[in-house]
């Protein structure tokens, strides 16, 4: 890897949004660094997240059976197992994020897989 070429992300749980002008993302949760530990907030306190939520510029370039996928930004998307989000934390952030726009999930989360 030269010293200019972005690390690839690995996203554990995932899906593409495929938004209604044409575009599509990959969103999904990576895992934290040790050190970095997020805390979210719950109704009974708060608890802590050895992952975060991610979501990637426009796609260029996906092969489903490697999970490969490439970014309009040159960075390398490397998307485990199926399309999952077994937290609610993807689904939750991107109805947020783009709560404006007209999107749909390309596939069906699988969220039996863990």
């Amino acid at each position: 890897m030269s010293k200019t070429a972005k690390p690839p992300i690995t996203l554990l749980n995932w899906n593409i949004v495929e938004f209604e002008a044409g575009s599509a993302i990959f969103v999904g949760l990576r895992r934290t660094p040790p050190n970095f530990v997020m805390q979210h907030a719950a109704e009974d306190g708060w608890f802590r997240l050895d992952c975060s939520f991610r979501n990637s510029t426009v796609i260029e370039h996906f092969d489903p059976s490697s999970g490969i996928g490439h970014t309009q930004s040159g960075r390398r998307y490397v998307l485990l197992g199926k399309p999952s989000d077994t937290t609610g934390l993807i689904r939750k952030s991107v109805e947020t994020i783009f709560k404006n726009e007209k999107f749909k999930y390309r596939y069906k989360f699988d969220d039996e897989i863990f």
